[in-house]
Formats: C-alpha cells, sequence, structure tokens
C-alpha cells in the first residue's frame, strides 16, 4: 500500500506562506512537515526523515520556474524546488513560494519530485 499526500488548495497554500517565517519553514509545511530548518538542505533531511522518496530531477541548463510547471512538471506530482537562496514546494499546480513571485523566470538551481515511501 502506498500513502500519498491529499491535494492542496489555493486557500491551504495562501494560509501556509501567511503563518510561515522562513521560505523552508513554508516548503516544508506544504508537505506536512512542521519544521524550521536554517537552509535550504535541512529540507532534504526534514522530508526523508519524515517517510518522503526524493528523486532528484536531471534538469535542462537554465531551467526555470516557468518552464519547469509548463513544460516538465506533471500535475499529480510533488516537487521540492530550490532557486538561488531560496526553497519552494509545487504541489501539483499550486506553488508555495513566501516570495509571492508566482510562475516566473527564476532560475532552478535545484529540484527533487518528492513521494511517500511505500508501506506494507
Amino acid at each position: 500500500m502506498t500513502e500519498s499526500l491529499t491535494p492542496i488548495t489555493p486557500a491551504e497554500v495562501f494560509s501556509i506562506v501567511a503563518r510561515s517565517r522562513r521560505c523552508t519553514e513554508a516548503t516544508l509545511l506544504a508537505f506536512g512537515i512542521q519544521a524550521i530548518p536554517q537552509f535550504g538542505s535541512g529540507c532534504l533531511e526534514y522530508l526523508r526523515a519524515n517517510g518522503r522518496t526524493l528523486a532528484q530531477l536531471n534538469l535542462p541548463r537554465d531551467c526555470t520556474i516557468k518552464q519547469f510547471y509548463y513544460k516538465i512538471a506533471d500535475p499529480n506530482k510533488n516537487y521540492l524546488i530550490f532557486t538561488a537562496g531560496h526553497a519552494m514546494a509545487l504541489r501539483g499546480r499550486h506553488l508555495v513560494d513566501t516570495a509571492n513571485l508566482g510562475i516566473d523566470k527564476r532560475k532552478i538551481e535545484f529540484a527533487w519530485e518528492v513521494s511517500y515511501n511505500a508501506t506494507t
């Protein structure tokens, strides 16, 4: 049996961003984890420690959030995205981004598909 994240709503995205002090906190809240890591690498550690599987994506050079959103990302999957000095989550078609810049041309440094570990 595989556990999965329930879909996130725009209202939930707004609530997460409004109550978060750091981008890393909002990113983890989008995946149902309450923590405030100092750096983006902390997001990776907390996600793994809380039963998520991370698959690093091999994106085209200079891939932007806009390109990723419209051309690469599967709307039925969830992603952790790092741009320069910033972390965010893409849950289905909802971007959790404390910078509130939306689907723009920021260059993605690293991205991972996030899923639950299979359990028996």
